[in-house]
C-alpha cells in the first residue's frame, strides 16, 4: 500500500511541478488550468499504476487536492497571484 501512496505522489508532484515549463504556463497562472492538469494527472497516473502495479484507478480527486492546497500555500507565501 504504502509503495502505490508514494508513487502516486512522485506521479501528481512531477505533473504538476512541471506543468509551467512543459505546457507554457505562468506560475502565477496555473490555477486557471486546474481542469487541464487534472486531467494529464488522471492519464499519468493511470497508465503508470496500471503498468508497474496492476491498478485501475477512477479518478484521484483527493489527492489532487491536497497538492493544489499545498500549491496555494507556497503561492501565498511567494505572493503569487
Amino acid at each position: 500500500m504504502y509503495m502505490i501512496r508514494d508513487a502516486t505522489n512522485c506521479y501528481i508532484k512531477d505533473v504538476v511541478a512541471n506543468a509551467p515549463a512543459t505546457h507554457n504556463i505562468p506560475l502565477v497562472q496555473i490555477e486557471s488550468k486546474t481542469t487541464f492538469i487534472n486531467d494529464e494527472i488522471e492519464c499519468n497516473l493511470g497508465e503508470r499504476l496500471k503498468e508497474t502495479f496492476g491498478v485501475t484507478i477512477s479518478g484521484v480527486d483527493g489527492t489532487l487536492l491536497a497538492y493544489w492546497q499545498r500549491y496555494c500555500k507556497l503561492s501565498a507565501v511567494l505572493k503569487i497571484g
